[in-house]
């Protein structure tokens, strides 16, 4: 919203034969942006997304125009990076001069994770966050985990985007290979 596009460096990763400046062109042009902002994502050693993908939505969520949800962790390889957009959400202008984005902190974690189906493949990082959710009209759909705090994602939700509906589904396997 307010003319701003979100993204991260993986954008540039994606796009090796155009400079950072010509994909934000782009990327104005297509979705009409005034003002892009990539941020960081996690990488293994070897420069891949350590979450599966890299993209915003596995750490930041703007579930309404200044308002945004960004994931908090305890998981060390995730904790630079979640802290540093929080930090570069809360200080960003948004609305009228001086008001800042407002954002709400929902919890996410990592494990080390073997499919059981190939027992004999390495194994990698699941990487747990409620932020990796749809947006339809006025209703939110957002992941669940066994292993995770539900309730307090919901209540994250409704108070951060209270005019929407906020359904709630178990992610549990689609989370391991992904999303």
């Amino acid at each position: 919203g307010v003319g701003n596009l979100f993204t991260t460096t993986r954008t540039y990763d994606w796009n090796p034969d155009f400079s950072p400046e010509e994909v934000n062109d782009l990327l104005k042009i297509y979705f009409g942006a005034e003002t892009i902002h990539a941020l960081e994502y996690a990488k293994d050693p070897q420069g891949k997304p350590l979450d599966g993908t890299g993209h915003i939505d596995m750490f930041a969520k703007i579930v309404d125009p200044c308002i945004v949800i960004v994931a908090k962790t305890e998981s060390e390889v995730f904790t630079e990076i979640t802290q540093a957009a929080a930090n570069y959400f809360a200080n960003l202008e948004c609305g009228a001069p001086g008001d800042t984005y407002q954002v709400f902190p929902t919890k996410a974690w990592s494990v080390w994770y073997t499919d059981p189906a190939y027992p004999y493949s390495p194994p990698f990082t699941v990487w747990y966050t409620y932020t990796n959710s749809l947006i339809v009209n006025d209703v939110v759909i957002i992941p669940g985990y066994e292993s995770g705090n539900n309730t307090e994602a919901l209540l994250v939700y409704q108070t951060a985007s209270p005019n929407r509906t906020i359904l709630q589904t178990n992610t549990d396997l689609p989370i391991t290979y992904g999303g």
